[in-house]
């Protein structure tokens, strides 16, 4: 569930994220907005997390989980 709930999910169907792309897009973590709110450069919505920014260590993790064609294993 969590996985179909990220890969290939509109960032959101209505608010501030709305139209802006897709939570995971396999194979791009460019275009990923997970990753970009993880690194604190998407702005639209809320923070992710809420309280503060993850470590550079676990973003890097997500970045090849991406890359590699966000898997699930």
């Amino acid at each position: 569930e969590s996985h179909s709930a990220v890969v290939n999910a509109l960032a959101s169907i209505q608010g501030d994220c709305a139209g802006q792309g897709s939570l995971v897009v396999p194979s791009n973590s460019a275009a990923s907005i997970m990753l970009q709110k993880m690194r604190g450069e998407e702005t639209c919505g809320d923070q992710m997390p809420p309280v503060q920014l993850v470590s550079q260590a676990l973003v890097d993790v997500v970045e090849e989980w991406i890359d590699l064609g966000a898997l699930n294993d």
